[in-house]
Parts: structure tokens; sequence; C-alpha cells
């Protein structure tokens, strides 16, 4: 057939990210697209350096090394549709996998009452809904700073 649209990542896939802007990414916390796909990522083979990244999956592309870049969001990036949640600490430079859908403990910022929509704050944590974009939707409570909370994600 010609002109097919054909997927690169199915719905919920856990993406293969590279920790950019010089900064580690803390797991738990939401991360962000900061720039164009990185080659050189994972080797052709589909291996990666020992200690990085168990589970990583690599791209349905035929460059299987391209990875796409991400950092933790801050205060430049809060109005950004987020990518997912960091599945754990990386540091710069290095891969993690991001997590795009499903219920998901993350990192809160705030106390949360459990039902109500959630938005990141400008370290990637979770705090209630006020100006931001929606990320996902609070399925318990939890009143402590720095605590987890579990967050079924919106994805787009």
């Amino acid at each position: 057939m010609a002109n097919d649209c054909i997927k690169i990542k199915e719905e919920g896939d856990h993406i293969t990210c590279m920790a950019d802007g010089g900064l580690a990414v803390q797991g738990k916390r939401f991360v962000y697209i900061s720039g164009p796909r990185h080659s050189g990522g994972i080797a052709a083979s589909g291996n990666v350096a020992s200690g990085q990244g168990q589970g990583l999956v690599a791209d349905a592309t035929s460059d299987k090394s391209a990875v796409y870049m991400a950092k933790q969001v801050d205060a430049t990036w809060v109005a950004k549709r987020a990518l997912g949640v960091a599945s754990f600490d990386a540091a710069a430079g290095t891969l993690f996998t991001a997590i795009r859908e499903g219920i998901v403990p993350v990192t809160a910022g705030a106390a949360i009452t459990g039902g109500n929509e959630l938005q990141t704050d400008n370290t990637g944590r979770v705090i209630p809904l006020a100006a931001g974009i929606a990320v996902g939707l609070a399925m318990d409570s939890q009143a402590t700073v720095g605590n987890d909370v579990e967050v079924l994600l919106y994805n787009s």
C-alpha cells in the first residue's frame, strides 16, 4: 500500500529515553521530551551498559540505537504535555524508561486527595490540578509531601 501510517510505538509502551540537559532524572517523577532523538543511545545489538536500564525497550524503527531525549520537568516545562513517569533514577546522559500508562506510584509535591486530577510541579512531582495540564487522576490520598501516591496516568 502507498503512504502507510505505521505506528512507531503502541500506546502504553514503555519508552526508552536518555536523561538530557546535564541533569539526572529521579524515578517516580514526570519527564518531558527535551529535544530530537539521539543516535547511539542503545547499542545496535540492543544491549545497554552494565547497570543501565533494566527492561529497556528497543525502538521499532530501523535505527535501534536512537533514543528519545527527555528531562525531568522544571519551571519552563510545567505547561507542556508530559511524556510519562521515569521508572528509576538515571544520571545525566544515561538511559531510563518512561512509563506511559497504568496506575503507578508518583512522588507527591503537595497533599493529594483521591479522585482529584493532578498536574506536575516544577520538579516533576504531582500536585492538585490548578492552572497546569492534567497528567493523571489520584487513585488514593497522600498527606505527606515526598511520599508516593498512586496515579492513573493520562496519555495522549
